[in-house]
């Protein structure tokens, strides 16, 4: 273990490069998501399960994989639902202009909702299998929720507001739950969604699905956000929620297991943050004020918990740890502080505390 202080450089706002301490460290992003085997196989699914999906929707006339016209362009709004099953529950609902939503569902008692308002923004949902809930509320221009879950009783929500955020939810598996919630100023509500399981009809409704452009509806002028959340998890009863407030931030969880719970939750601008655990009843956590901050969380096994706090800007802290039951406590304020620890073992416990 490693506690230091040390001024750095302040890294370049137009870069969202890993930084230089972390570049040599073990990642597992890309390696969970190239572990993504797609959703569990039912009886209502097929071998193209949410191919399928997304393809009926483009033909309707939304295509989830690119976002619509530009806000110079002024046009109608576009809504496009698809189900295949039996209990679906699917709603859209958009005000403004040049707005797209698509709903994608395969299986039985899957629920989705779509609320969006501004211009510009794009929300799909896909859900491939039974009994899982997803909803998107997006408020301003030009943002992005997407929300694909596979399995059974998997719970997305994404709620964003203000210019450009982009958000991400990838979820396989049972009872797996992930938030993100993303404006470009102090957090408002969180949106629980609506879940109605186990219903006996197939139900949609697109409320003014070719909208005319309605300037009285449009939101007044946001400052720019422009943040970035991605959510991935594979496996059972894990927990992620991502929460930021502010301008260009960036956040990542990835987990595979069971159990796991990660949070990161940041305010300010330029800040940096991601979690990634491999193995059973992680917790990983972080929360950063200021700008220009950064936060690396990487644990494997079972039972490890990380936890790193920074206050200030500039500062710097990574975490490592393979084994069972480890334990670190990063808490930093100030500015261009830096930390690193790594564990690897059982029952290890370190903490670091640093600034004023």
């Amino acid at each position: 273990m490693t506690g230091t202080k040390q001024t750095v450089a302040a890294p370049r706002r137009e870069s969202r490069r890993m930084p230089a301490i972390w570049r040599a460290l073990p990642l597992a992003p890309l390696l969970l998501a190239a572990a993504w085997t797609g959703p569990a196989r039912g009886a209502n699914d097929d071998v193209s399960g949410f191919g399928v999906l997304q393809a009926e929707l483009a033909r309707l006339g939304v295509d989830v994989t690119r976002m619509p016209a530009p806000l110079h362009s002024a046009g109608h709004n576009k809504a496009a639902i698809v189900q295949r099953g039996n209990g679906n529950d699917a709603s859209i609902s958009q005000k403004g202009g040049s707005n797209a939503a698509g709903i994608g569902q395969q299986g039985n008692a899957n629920d989705a909702t779509i609320e969006q308002s501004g211009s510009g923004n794009l929300g799909a949902v896909l859900q491939v299998g039974n009994s899982q809930s997803a909803a998107v509320a997006q408020t301003g221009s030009l943002n992005l929720a997407y929300v694909r879950q596979g399995g059974t009783r998997n719970d997305g929500q994404v709620t964003q507001g203000g210019v450009g955020n982009r958000a991400n939810v990838l979820q396989n598996g049972s009872q797996n739950q992930a938030q993100v919630t993303q404006t470009e100023s102090a957090l408002t509500g969180q949106n629980s969604g609506h879940k109605h399981h186990g219903k006996k009809e197939n139900r949609h409704d697109e409320n003014e699905k070719e909208n005319r452009h309605d300037r009285d509806d449009e939101p007044a002028s946001f400052a720019q956000a422009f943040n970035e959340a991605l959510i991935l998890q594979q496996g059972e009863q894990n927990r992620a929620s991502i929460k930021q407030a502010g301008s260009v931030n960036n956040a990542a969880i990835t987990q595979a297991g069971s159990r796991n719970n990660a949070s990161i939750a940041q305010y300010g601008a330029a800040n940096q943050a991601q979690l990634n655990q491999m193995g059973d009843a992680q917790i990983a956590a972080v929360t950063q004020t200021g700008y220009l901050n950064q936060a690396f969380i990487n644990q494997a096994g079972q039972g490890n918990q990380a936890y790193v706090r920074q206050a200030g800007s500039a500062n710097q802290a990574a975490v490592l740890q393979y084994g069972t039951n480890n334990y670190v406590q990063i808490s930093q304020a100030g500015n261009g502080l830096h930390t690193i620890v790594t564990q690897v073992g059982d029952n290890n416990r370190a903490t670091v505390v640093q600034g004023h």
